[in-house]
C-alpha cells in the first residue's frame, strides 16, 4: 500500500512537471509514434495532458498490480505496472480521432486491418489478435469495422496483456 501511495504520487508529480506544455495545443496522437509502448511515463502525460481519473488496478501478485491513466475525452487510457515509470499498454476506445503508426484508425473495415497487419493470428469473439506486434483489435459483428484496440509493449506483465492471450501463455 506505501508503495502504491508513492508511485500516485510520482504520477501526480509529473502531471505537474508536464503542466507547462498542457497549454500548448493539442496534436493529433499516432499510435507507435508520439504515443506508444515503452515511452516514458512523464512524455505520455506532457503529450495528453492532466488525466482525467487513475485507476489502481491489482493483479495476480505484487509484480503485475498497474495503474490504468485515463483520457476519456481522448478515448485513450495508459497502462503502466506499479512503481514502473514507462507505458506497458495503451488501450483506445470507440472515441479515439488519432490512428496508428501503420495508418488505420477506428473505424477502418477488417479488410484494411488485414491489408496493413496480415491476417491476425487469431480471430476469435471478434477480437483479431496480433500478439507478436501486441496490438488487438475489437471488431464488430455487423459491419466488420474496427471498435476499439488496445497495444502492448512485449513481454509486458500487465494481468490485462496475460488475458488477451490465453492460448499462448
Amino acid at each position: 500500500m506505501k508503495a502504491t501511495k508513492l508511485f500516485l504520487a510520482l504520477i501526480l508529480a509529473s502531471v505537474l512537471l508536464a503542466a507547462p506544455v498542457l497549454a500548448q495545443e493539442k496534436k493529433t496522437v499516432v499510435i507507435g509514434d508520439s504515443l506508444k509502448t515503452g515511452m516514458p511515463l512523464k512524455e505520455a502525460i506532457a503529450l495528453m495532458g492532466i488525466p482525467e481519473t487513475m485507476v489502481i488496478v491489482r493483479g495476480t501478485n505484487p509484480a503485475s498490480d498497474s495503474v490504468v491513466i485515463k483520457y476519456a475525452q481522448q478515448g485513450v487510457a495508459i497502462h503502466a505496472l506499479n512503481m514502473g515509470n514507462v507505458i506497458e499498454g495503451i488501450e483506445l476506445f470507440p472515441n479515439f480521432k488519432g490512428s496508428f503508426s501503420s495508418g488505420i484508425s477506428l473505424g477502418a473495415d477488417f479488410q484494411s486491418l488485414i491489408g496493413k497487419y496480415g491476417a491476425p493470428q487469431s480471430l476469435t469473439q471478434n477480437i483479431a489478435r496480433y500478439p507478436k506486434l501486441g496490438m488487438y483489435f475489437l471488431i464488430n459483428k455487423s459491419d466488420k469495422k474496427v471498435l476499439s484496440a488496445k497495444t502492448f509493449a512485449k513481454d509486458s506483465k500487465l494481468l490485462e496483456h496475460r488475458l488477451s492471450n490465453p492460448l499462448w501463455d
